[in-house]
């Protein structure tokens, strides 16, 4: 399909969100954050609907929900079951809100698949199998249910948890696998402590019988508000922990009594400010404050157990160092509640504090890194001064990030000129100012200001990528004429180019811009993109076949590693449909892999149904929205 320069002709309305960075096979360079240029827009605020409006909303929404039907039909014709379970769990999240029966009755299915696939991993004994380990990961597949569940039923997920650990073979365990079903264990027993505290309470105990680890924390936090009485049972074992152990002995401990003590010491000063307010929150204030003396009887013990001798191992003079560095902080509260310990732990600091700041570097950051930020720029300068050589650049380069965040772009500028003398830090730090100025520069409506920036960009990709997003500004504000103008120039930059992946992707982003200026442009775009990354995907399919581990479906998962796909026209779709639904359903017809095309089709569905942002359906990860990944990648 041949992409043609437009007259970009209809009515303005909110822009679209800017696109995903493309990501293929091979990844290409990122730009830095200088050279890339785009706007930090607000959502504007939603106008009161006409009733024929309010009709139209209603049968977009009935044809998302058909379109959901028939995607959860087809879904069980797919091979691999990661795939049936991320059409399942995405179609359970998008109609949660407005029907949560239906949407539990998904995610039940979601649950029986991956317990069926367990159940057929455990009897399988083709270890001889290449494949057989990426068959019989099901990391994916718990952590998508799991996910989607411990957001809107923890309890449901917590039994599913124990569940799938019943079902996996001892022998098939590895301890990385244990770390992550414990940590999430104790996620989701504090996200019930409000609901079931005894059930919460139990799971505490049991992981207290192992080790002191920072997830109690939360149990114990959450329990504090509900059930007082269950909180103060673990805040007792939890003490006694603490003085039965060296909490020297490794970090995990440490930051534990350190995260245990901060919470303590904040509870026990809003115990304190509400002496005037004796009412049932604040009925446990005495056991909080004496659990606050006896956490600082356990640090101050091992504060004054260190000695010169227990300094020559470099990991516990580490530890030893981390404890030191940390009491400052409670010294007047330890002088309070322990006044016959107090000159003792001075003492110990006195003796150790040239060991601890034996560096110049460690000296400064002692001395003045603790408020380092909150400095004001002309003190940041002066401090620079008197500096060792090791930190002076970084003073300087946070004198020039405070100057830029303040709007002083001159002040920044002579700081980068006359102090920053890594060429590629400055670079950088003066592109940041010229991405601020534009940015300025175009929410005030000065354009013409703006566009003397598009010089200093490095390609033409750069540029149309600008100017597109300035459109969509610009058609924010109701400025049609400029708009247009913009996303004009930025497609006569790009023209129909789209062989490299930034090309492509700057592409989408002018079709994200047009949506809502020419909308036979975005579909024009988004065709050619199609057909483009269908042939991606093809080669892909190839590459993978020849290597023996294709099995005839893309699996679609989240995450980095990607196939050759660009998850950016995800919000395109979505936003297109917004305009015409069918239109965008034809289109959807062009995909040559079903998977990419129910991938797309359920992301347009949840957008619709006023689901999470496009791309990112229930449990799939942090990752990259709407990821694919050819079967046999990792």
């Amino acid at each position: 399909m041949a992409l043609n320069s437009r007259k970009v002709l209809s009515p303005i309305h909110a822009a679209v969100s800017l696109v995903i960075v493309l990501s293929l096979v091979s990844h290409s360079p990122a730009q830095t954050s200088g050279e890339t240029f785009q706007l930090r827009q607000t959502a504007p605020q939603e106008p009161q609907q006409t009733e024929e409006e309010k009709k139209a909303a209603a049968e977009l929404e009935k044809k998302a929900v058909a379109l959901i039907d028939e995607l959860v039909s087809e879904a069980m014709s797919l091979r691999l079951t990661e795939n049936r379970v991320y059409i399942l769990t995405g179609a359970a999240e998008a109609l949660w809100k407005n029907n949560e029966e239906r949407a539990r009755a998904l995610i039940r299915e979601a649950m029986n698949q991956v317990v069926a696939q367990l159940r057929e991993s455990r009897d399988s004994e083709q270890y001889f199998d290449p494949r057989y380990g990426r068959r019989n990961d099901d990391s994916y597949l718990r952590s998508s249910v799991l996910n989607f569940l411990a957001m809107r039923d923890a309890k449901m997920a917590l039994e599913f948890l124990q569940t799938l650990r019943s079902l996996r073979p001892a022998e098939r365990k590895n301890p990385n696998e244990d770390y992550q079903e414990r940590e999430l264990e104790m996620n989701l027993a504090a996200q019930i402590a409000g609901s079931d505290p005894q059930t919460a309470l139990q799971i505490a105990e049991e992981y207290l019988n192992g080790k002191l680890d920072y997830r109690l924390l939360n149990i114990w936090s959450a329990l504090q508000g509900k059930d007082p009485k269950a909180a103060s049972s673990l805040t007792d074992k939890m003490i006694s922990q603490l003085k039965s152990q060296d909490v020297l002995g490794d970090y995990g401990t440490l930051n534990f009594l350190f995260g245990m003590l901060s919470f303590l010491k904040s509870r026990a000063e809003a115990g304190a400010n509400a002496q005037n307010n004796q009412n049932a929150a604040n009925s446990n204030s005495a056991e909080i404050r004496q659990a606050y003396r006896d956490a600082l009887e356990v640090v101050a013990g091992a504060a004054l157990k260190i000695t010169a001798n227990g300094m020559f191992d470099q990991e516990a003079a580490n530890r030893a160092h981390n404890l030191l560095s940390q009491i400052p902080g409670y010294l007047p509260d330890i002088e309070k509640l322990l006044p016959s310990r107090i000159a003792a732990v001075r003492a110990k600091i006195a003796q150790f504090d040239k060991a601890l700041n034996s560096s110049p570097q460690q000296k400064f950051y002692s001395e003045y890194g603790r408020d380092l930020w909150n400095k004001p720029v002309q003190e940041l300068l002066a401090l620079a001064t008197k500096a060792p050589p090791e930190v002076r650049q970084n003073v300087y380069y946070q004198a020039a990030q405070k100057a830029m965040g303040e709007g002083d772009d001159e002040t920044a500028r002579r700081i980068i000129k006359d102090n920053i003398t890594d060429k590629w830090q400055a670079n950088n730090l003066m592109s940041d100012i010229e991405r601020r100025i534009a940015e300025r520069a175009v929410g005030e409506g000065k354009y013409a200001d703006a566009r003397k920036s598009l010089a200093r960009m490095a390609t033409d990709e750069q540029r149309a990528s600008a100017l597109a997003a300035w459109a969509m500004a610009a058609a924010n504000k109701g400025d049609q004429k400029s708009a247009v103008e913009m996303l004009q120039e930025s497609r006569a930059l790009i023209g129909t180019r789209m062989q490299r992946s930034d090309q492509l992707e700057t592409q989408l982003t002018i079709a994200n811009a047009a949506v809502n200026l020419d909308l036979d442009a975005s579909f024009e775009i988004a065709g050619a993109a199609i057909e483009r990354i269908n042939r991606l995907v093809a080669a892909n399919a190839e590459l993978q076949t020849f290597g023996g581990m294709e099995e005839g479906e893309i699996r679609i998962i989240s995450g980095n590693i990607w196939g050759g796909h660009s998850g950016s026209i995800l919000p395109l779709f979505a936003a297109m449909a917004r305009k015409d639904f069918d239109r965008a359903g034809a289109l959807l017809k062009q995909w040559q892999s079903n998977e990419l095309r129910m991938m797309i089709s359920l992301s347009l569905a949840q957008n619709i149904l006023g689901g999470r942002a496009v791309g990112y359906g229930g449990g799939r990860g942090a990752g990259t929205p709407g990821s694919v990944l050819r079967s046999g990648d990792k």
